[in-house]
């Protein structure tokens, strides 16, 4: 299977909070690229799309995968939380039955629940 993690979106609306937002997906591209199993494209191959509007098909077809981890950083008051949905590259539909929604020290935790989900789905 072929996967990449996008840039998450930054809702905070704090604009130094950005570097958060990367660092999630840098932790995640990472922790997913540990399994053999899945190919893992790149970050900064990825991260070619960040502040672009882009369907998920047009990003399937250029990266060259069949599955897209997409999300937003938040804050909610003092903890920061994270959400992201696996999507289905072609018909660009949600690919995990239910998006993950972790605070931030949970993020280790949510990539094992992803990393469940993308095995069912091969």
């Amino acid at each position: 299977m072929r996967l990449c993690s996008g840039a998450f979106a930054n809702l905070s609306g704090e604009a130094d909070r950005e570097y958060f937002a990367d660092g999630i997906v840098e932790d995640i591209t990472t922790a997913l690229s540990r399994m053999r199993w899945l190919v893992v494209i790149a970050r900064n191959s990825s991260f070619t799309f960040k502040g672009r509007a882009a369907d998920a098909k047009q990003v399937g077809r250029e990266l060259g995968v069949r599955h897209l981890l997409q999300g937003s950083v938040r804050r909610c008051g003092e903890p920061v939380r994270a959400g992201g949905q696996l999507i289905n590259a072609s018909p660009g539909t949600h690919a995990a039955p239910e998006p993950d929604d972790q605070t931030a020290l949970g993020i280790a935790a949510a990539s094992y629940g992803l990393d469940r989900r993308l095995h069912n789905l091969t």
